[in-house]
């Protein structure tokens, strides 16, 4: 009993012994090096600093260490880019806290240029990769995880060559970029390769994460995906645009037999350009069809729809007053209590399910969007008819287009129901009612601190900007606890806003980043399809942003951000449940584990050689 009582202590004092020994010589935290400036005016330089980072167990929290005051917009980045690097690579970012240090002293801590930096160190904690301070990152992490552009790049590729730094990671877009002091075009790669630096463009963090060798849970098999790839869904895109045929001759009809009886000529030339502009988009959709785009077609059928509907109903309002525009309103309030019966029983049916195709939530989602956005337009709709002056022909006009807008976009709402008896039952992956719900959680925040990063960075006269997306977030909270759909719709609506926004406001080539995000969003898609989810939702949008690229940039921005938004957030659910019943450990705290094992493992071998040793030695 001795011998058993002396081998287990002498096992368990070797074991502790070597796995202080190790984790005193192994640094919890994982490090790179990022690159500021200092100075304002003439005298802006370059500056380099360490962010060091600790992922251990916990409940979501972010901690930072700072030896400067932090302006808003860095802490607003730190969160946003801190459950980004978590969430993108599939870890369960409420099951951790977050250490975040930053050194040396800087008189101010500002700017959300390190945003990139802290993800990847977020990413690389949680996965086991260890990064140093050789590389140097820049660039501001945007809600739909792209990376967005940085100042002063030239002044902070020099300080990265007078500290040593062997790579530098930046925006993609930006290796041309302008000297702070003296405004002149440089070329960084010359900079760079006179420093031996080696200068690498990432336009994402998926991109960033596969540079730094952080890997991912999907492998992305390249697929020429679109609407077309689903015959059954572009079937019933096809039977859309024959209904809608149908409604744009009646309503071209019903013009030509009142239009007569227009005897104000400012009224007659808003009709006839209404008309000429619905005809243009018409025949815009005949092209964008024969070019293998009906979802596209479709669309600017719809927009056309709501031109002649606004010229019709404007009609209307002239020559019968109040009651035409009663009418209008019958007519819309009709619409939405159909959609509104058909959005209900979906939510009911998702709220009381358990587990339900992925591919059924993404059309339920969109529909409960839709059925979002026409409401809040109604309501406004509403408010204006009761102050309406009828004989001011542009706030007349305003409040006609809002209320045609309303109309076809509750006839859509229904017509996307039908999307879920073609194609939503075909999915073999699932998700479940839990994951959705910590999903809508983690979103619901996300969507909160993504706002108060564009409030940061955006100057005070986006404020009506503003107010509308907190408008939404203000939505999302109150539908959190009853209404995950919902809540789910609202958020994905407000980030795709918010990135968007952000994407237009600070990007110099608007065409590129639109080109970037497009390739981003299919890449996604692509991602969906290994996994078993139907993007249909992600390729409607892609296809919408690919007919406003040479038209609009700014449009095609808007609607690819959509399309990432409605994969990004679905293949994070799914993570969510492959997570299910795994206690995520960090990697540290994995070798700590080992390194004791082995400990004990040593402190048993030696022992029992000593017991040997001793028995044979007289």
């Amino acid at each position: 009993m001795g011998l058993l009582r002396y081998l287990a202590v002498s096992s368990l004092f070797i074991a502790l012994l070597l796995s202080i020994y190790v984790n005193a010589f192994t640094l919890p935290y994982n490090e790179v090096s990022v690159l500021a400036v200092s100075g304002s005016g003439s005298k802006v330089y370059g500056v380099t600093a360490s962010i060091r980072v600790r992922v251990s167990r916990g409940s979501g929290r972010i901690f930072y260490s700072l030896s400067a005051l932090a302006d808003k917009d860095f802490q607003t980045s730190v969160i946003l880019s801190t459950m980004l690097g978590a969430l993108i690579i599939g870890s369960n970012y409420l099951s951790n806290d977050y250490f975040i240090e930053l050194s040396p002293h800087l008189e101010l801590v500002s700017g959300p240029s390190a945003g990139a930096a802290i993800s990847a160190l977020i990413a690389a904690s949680l996965v086991g990769v260890k990064l140093n301070r050789s590389i140097a990152i820049t660039g501001v992490v945007l809600p739909d995880s792209t990376i967005g552009p940085v100042g002063a790049l030239p002044e902070k590729i020099q300080a990265a060559c007078r500290a040593g730094i062997k790579v530098v990671i930046i925006p993609k877009g930006q290796v041309i970029a302008r000297k702070a002091k003296s405004n002149k075009t440089v070329n960084l790669r010359e900079i760079s390769r006179k420093c031996g630096i080696r200068l690498i463009e990432v336009s994402n963090l998926e991109e960033l994460f596969s540079v730094l060798g952080i890997k991912q849970r999907t492998l992305v098999k390249r697929v020429n995906l679109s609407i077309n790839s689903y015959p059954n869904f572009r079937n019933l895109i096809m039977t859309w645009i024959r209904s809608f045929n149908s409604s744009l001759a009646k309503l071209r009809e019903d013009i030509r037999e009142r239009v007569g009886r227009i005897n104000d000529l400012s009224l007659r030339n808003l009709v006839t350009n209404l008309s000429i502009k619905a005809d243009k988009l018409y025949q815009r959709s005949l092209r964008e069809l024969a070019q293998g785009s009906p979802y596209s077609a479709v669309s600017d059928m719809f927009a056309a729809l709501i031109d002649l509907s606004t010229a019709y109903w404007l009609i209307e309002a002239r020559t019968r007053g109040r009651e035409g525009l009663d009418e209008l309103l019958l007519n819309i309030e009709y619409v939405l209590n159909n959609a509104s019966d058909m959005v209900n029983k979906l939510i009911i049916r998702f709220n009381e399910s358990k587990e339900f195709s992925i591919d059924e939530l993404s059309i339920v989602v969109e529909v409960v969007k839709r059925f979002h956005e026409a409401e809040r337009e109604f309501k406004r709709f509403k408010d204006r008819l009761s102050r309406v002056d009828i004989d001011n022909l542009s706030s007349l006009y305003n409040l006609v287009y809002e209320g045609a807008y309303i109309l076809w976009r509750g006839n859509s709402i229904v017509r996307w129901c039908e999307v879920l008896n073609v194609v939503g039952k075909e999915s073999y992956a699932k998700v479940d009612s839990e994951a959705v719900s910590k999903i809508a959680r983690v979103l619901t925040y996300y969507t909160k601190v993504s706002l108060e990063y564009l409030k940061a960075i955006l100057p005070p006269q986006h404020s009506d900007y503003l107010t509308e997306v907190e408008n939404l977030l203000n939505d999302a909270f109150k539908y959190l606890s009853n209404n995950t759909v919902r809540t789910l719709a609202i958020d994905m609506l407000a980030i795709a806003e918010i990135s968007s926004y952000l994407s237009a406001v600070l990007s110099k080539n608007v065409t590129e980043r639109a080109l970037m995000l497009k390739n981003m969003s299919l890449t996604l898609a692509e991602k969906a399809v290994t996994v078993g989810f139907k993007p249909l939702i992600t390729l409607t949008y892609i296809e919408r942003g690919n007919s406003f690229l040479k038209l609009n940039p700014y449009y095609s921005i808007y609607f690819y951000d959509l399309a990432i938004t409605n994969t990004m957030w679905y293949l994070m659910m799914l993570n969510f449940k492959a997570l299910r019943g795994i206690s995520p450990l960090h990697a540290a705290e994995v070798s700590n584990v080992l390194t004791f094992a082995l400990g004990l493992a040593v402190g048993v071998t030696i022992t029992l050689l000593v017991i040997v040793v001793r028995r044979r030695i007289p």
